[in-house]
């Protein structure tokens, strides 16, 4: 920055000037790890998307998915449009709701992962499918990511 003027500059008026560079710097700042953040998450949800495991990620509170990929599109029968913003009981019948979220609630109450967990889907395009589930509760705004690596 240049500054061209034919009256001494007063200390107050450097000062001011000097804040006020600070806070244009700190805003450069700001875009840049905005736009590396944003990169970062497209990277991030490319890998999670082309994932070749069904991964699912819940809300603590509501036990809303707010992920679903494309692999779990594939064994759910559900799409992700579908998916986010609903709970289990918006997509499988009352009984395997009531299973799926006890078991939801026991690993957030537990904050203890679960491997193995081996489930009976029914969903619209398969009468049945049995999964093994991994699960594990996320100290983030995610509660609780799902990942069903295979069928048997």
């Amino acid at each position: 920055m240049v500054i061209v003027t034919t009256q001494p500059l007063t200390a107050a008026f450097l000062e001011t000037l000097g804040s006020v560079a600070d806070v244009i710097a700190l805003g450069i700042e700001r875009k840049r790890a905005e736009s590396e953040l944003k990169a970062a998450k497209g990277f991030l949800n490319s890998v999670v998307e082309n994932l070749p495991v069904g991964v699912f990620a819940k809300d603590a509170s509501s036990l809303k998915f707010v992920l679903w990929n494309k692999a779990g599109e594939a064994i759910a029968g559900v799409t992700s449009q579908e998916a986010i913003g609903k709970n289990d009981y918006d997509i499988y019948p009352k009984e395997q709701a009531d299973v799926f979220t006890a078991q939801d609630r026991q690993i957030l109450t537990s904050y203890k992962s679960q491997s193995g967990v081996k489930k009976q889907l029914k969903n619209r395009s398969k009468p049945s499918i049995k999964v093994c589930e991994f699960c594990t509760p996320a100290k983030c705004r995610f509660s609780m990511l799902k990942a069903m690596p295979s069928t048997f």
